[in-house]
C-alpha cells in the first residue's frame, strides 16, 4: 500500500475475508531495474439494456454488472494490451472462468462472449467504452427536510485503451478499492 501511495495511487485495502478482496492477487514485483506493481484488474460489464439516466452521479455497482478479474497485469501495460490478451483472445470457457459475479438470470455458459458480441441498436458490435469511477463530494440537501450536508457522488470518467494502467490509476479523485476497476459499457455513459 505504501509503494502504491508513493506512486500517486490512492489505494484502499479491506480484509482478505471479503469476497472481492480474496480474488485480489496484486503484489509488488522487484526485478533488476526497479520495483513495480503487478495488478489484478476487475472489469465490470454494465447491463446492455440499462437506462442512460441510471448512471448519472450514481454508483455503477448498483447496476449489478457482470464482473470478471484478470491477474498479472503490469502497471506499464496499455489498457488495450490487458483487454486483448487477458479477455478478448481467450476462448469462451476461459473467459467464463474469470467471472467472479454473474447477475441473476445470466446464461449458464458463454457469459462474457454473449455480452461482448450482443447487438446494440445503433452501435458497432466491436465498440466498447471504458470508464473509472471517481468520487466527488459536494454540499447539498441530504433529505427532503432540507438538512444540508456533504453528498458523495460517483462520477464515471472515460479512459482510453491507449492509456497505460499506471497513468489511469493516478486519475484525480480515483480511489482504487482493492484492485483497479474498469466499467465497460456497450453504449457511452450519458
Amino acid at each position: 500500500m505504501k509503494f502504491a501511495s508513493e506512486n500517486g495511487i490512492a489505494l484502499r485495502l479491506a480484509s482478505p475475508l471479503l469476497s472481492r478482496s480474496s480474488t485480489n492477487r496484486s503484489r509488488v514485483v522487484a526485478d533488476e531495474k526497479k520495483r513495480r506493481i503487478s495488478w489484478s484488474v476487475e472489469f465490470n460489464f454494465l447491463p446492455i439494456n440499462r437506462s442512460q439516466c441510471t448512471t448519472c452521479n450514481d454508483n455503477l455497482a448498483r447496476l449489478k454488472p457482470l464482473r470478471l478479474v484478470v491477474h498479472d497485469c503490469d502497471e506499464s501495460a496499455r489498457l488495450v494490451t490487458i483487454w486483448n490478451e487477458k479477455v478478448i483472445q481467450l476462448g469462451s470457457s476461459e473467459q467464463d472462468a474469470l467471472v467472479t459475479y454473474a447477475p441473476p438470470g445470466s446464461p449458464p455458459f458463454g457469459l462474457v462472449t454473449s455480452w461482448l458480441y450482443a447487438k446494440v441498436k445503433g452501435q458497432n458490435t466491436a465498440q466498447h467504452f471504458f470508464y473509472v469511477q471517481v468520487e466527488h463530494f459536494e454540499a447539498g440537501n441530504l433529505n427532503t427536510g432540507g438538512k444540508l450536508g456533504v453528498i458523495r457522488k460517483f462520477v464515471p470518467v472515460e479512459v482510453f485503451l491507449t492509456n497505460k494502467l499506471s497513468h489511469i490509476l493516478i486519475t484525480p479523485r480515483l480511489i482504487v478499492h482493492e484492485m483497479p476497476t474498469f466499467w465497460v459499457s456497450r453504449k457511452p455513459l450519458g
